[in-house]
């Protein structure tokens, strides 16, 4: 996500990936049963700073998965994390800070594969020992990595790794992974749940979804970022209605709640641009499986 936001801005064209529509593309489809199986949360998280409420805190309502974010260390990704589980929601864990410290994995010409394995041994350990294992959903191993440089074989080397270690705890939580939509997807095949970076809903009338789903095996599944932040402003509707009729589509991730007004951030999140309300919504329907 960070890398491709950077890129955006210096590129110009922050106001979103938009193309012009493919007018031979079949309209999106208008669900007629709702799924019970779909996933929804928020990309990333952020604890209670200063008495200021956490992302859980803000969301827990409307979502029934939470991603335990590395960015704020991985003390804070431990404790919201036990949080959310102790609110009765399913995680979907960052592992980049465990694979490469200071990085967040993405500087491959650095990363030691060797290291890398004794933290996430530890990692795992950790969650095991407070009892939220059994909630991880799954692992994010890695966002954008062809953007950062990674090899088809570091990624296979990675994923091999992190499925070593979790056979130690008797995880059999799925791996994560998201590409842009600018460059190639290495190592694809690794990763038992996909996503790409388009935030718009373009992504189904450009051709960007249907070489997704043509990349995957049948028993890979897809996660979805709609872009509700900041200028982007997108309608969580599409997505949803694709999340709902289409079987491979595993869950949403909303990109993004919170606010970062740094120089490589994107300024509102979807608690302050007006957004919230939608995407409570698509998150409330989600949650009780409801249309």
């Amino acid at each position: 996500m960070e890398i491709i936001i950077v890129l955006l801005l210096i590129a110009g064209i922050v106001a979103g990936c938009y193309v012009l529509p493919n007018h031979d593309q079949a309209p999106i489809p208008t669900p007629t049963n709702a799924r019970s199986d779909l996933k929804f949360a928020y990309y990333g998280s952020y604890p209670g700073i200063d008495g200021a409420p956490s992302q859980l805190d803000e969301t827990r309502e409307n979502v029934n998965l939470f991603m335990a974010s590395r960015w704020w260390g991985p003390d804070s990704q431990l404790a919201q994390g036990m949080d959310a589980a102790r609110a009765g929601l399913l995680l979907l864990w960052d592992l980049p800070e465990a694979l490469q410290p200071g990085y967040g994995a993405n500087d491959p010409a650095s990363y030691d594969l060797a290291a890398a394995e004794v933290r996430v041994r530890a990692r795992l350990q950790q969650l095991l020992l407070a009892g939220i294992l059994r909630q991880v959903t799954a692992f994010f191993i890695v966002d954008e990595p062809e953007l950062a440089g990674w090899t088809s074989q570091q990624l296979r080397d990675t994923a091999a790794m992190v499925r070593r270690a979790q056979a130690d705890v008797l995880s059999a939580a799925p791996l994560a992974v998201v590409y842009s939509t600018i460059a190639d997807w290495p190592a694809i095949e690794e990763f038992e749940l996909v996503g790409i970076n388009r935030y718009d809903e373009s992504v189904f009338n450009s051709g960007d979804f249907t070489r997704l789903k043509a990349a995957l095996r049948p028993d890979q599944k897809i996660m979805l970022y709609p872009g509700g932040a900041a200028n982007w402003k997108q309608d969580p509707a599409p997505f949803f209605n694709v999340a709902q009729t289409d079987p491979q589509v595993w869950g949403i991730v909303a990109f993004v709640w919170r606010d970062d007004y740094s120089i490589t951030g994107w300024g509102q999140g979807i608690r302050s641009n007006g957004m919230a309300p939608a995407y409570n919504a698509i998150g409330q329907k989600i949650k009780n499986g409801t249309l």
